[in-house]
């Protein structure tokens, strides 16, 4: 079991006009001495007993949950425990690579399966949702797992994943190389090394002009995942960039917090494939 500190709570209603959700944010420290915050977005109903750990994007360096804040909320709105996270981000000047984003995220996802009786839902049905650069880490956490048996399912990774303008090919991204430039590095933590059969049903989110992360990588990976008996449903938004924006210029550094109008086409999608899936009801 990972050790952690907890030290700080505070709760507090998302909006005072509905008692739809409540907010409470959590504060710790891991072993590795890595401070996380959590924010629970717990909706009055949960009748499906399900959960989303929902990461925020920004080219690995960047980004907080407050750029999801609004998303989460819409999303726990339907009737399910949605849960952000601020994990560690790298810098060359305090030593933190992707590779120890990841280990923050396993630690974020076993924390949440550890606390389902506290939160009212069922471990065999979480969900992990990844942005950006954190669709990396979360696809990896999806094929690699969290635990130490490789290629094996129930390996302390997610039920089912959601992927949204996902960074996959790695090895092509010039901000990951800066912080891990060794190419056995990048391929030990590309979701590509270990595509395998009984992966989470995956959700791919991707805008047809994407210039940041193209639309190829995202079918590439739903090909392969189908060509291992997996299923990945790839939706793709015509006319539409980075983060389904209408703004298709490179612009990674200044996107990270998610419009409403990207949220308005993220939405119905979402809650088709939860539904499909049986994390939400109709």
């Amino acid at each position: 079991m990972k050790k952690y500190l907890l030290l700080l709570i505070f709760y507090f209603v998302v909006h005072p006009t509905s008692a739809a959700v409540s907010l409470s944010t959590l504060l710790m420290y891991t072993e590795q001495n890595a401070k996380l915050t959590f924010s629970i977005f717990e909706p009055q109903q949960n009748p499906l007993k399900s959960a989303v750990l929902m990461l925020h994007g920004g080219d690995w360096q960047n980004g907080s949950t407050k750029d999801i804040k609004t998303l989460a909320q819409n999303l726990a709105e339907s009737g399910l425990l949605v849960v952000t996270m601020n994990y560690r981000l790298s810098s060359h000047h305090n030593k933190i690579s992707p590779a120890d984003s990841f280990v923050d995220i396993c630690f974020g996802l076993s924390w949440l399966k550890e606390h389902s009786d506290q939160f009212n839902f069922s471990k065999e049905k979480v969900a992990l949702f990844g942005i950006d650069a954190s669709a990396q880490l979360a696809s990896l956490a999806g094929s690699k797992g969290c635990g130490k048996q490789y290629h094996s399912a129930n390996n302390g990774g997610p039920n089912l994943m959601v992927l949204l303008s996902p960074a996959l090919k790695i090895t092509q991204d010039q901000r990951f190389k800066e912080f891990l430039p060794s190419i056995g590095a990048q391929m030990l933590n590309s979701p590509f090394s270990y595509l395998r059969s009984n992966m989470p049903p995956t959700l791919i989110l991707q805008g047809q002009v994407d210039e940041i992360t193209p639309l190829a990588q995202s079918q590439d990976f739903c090909h392969q995942m189908l060509l291992l008996k997996n299923s990945c449903h790839l939706e793709i938004f015509e006319n539409r960039g980075h983060l389904l924006e209408t703004n298709h210029q490179n612009k990674r550094n200044h996107m990270d917090n998610l419009s409403e109008a990207s949220i308005h086409l993220i939405m119905p999608k979402l809650q088709e494939f939860l539904i499909k899936y049986g994390f939400l009801k109709t």
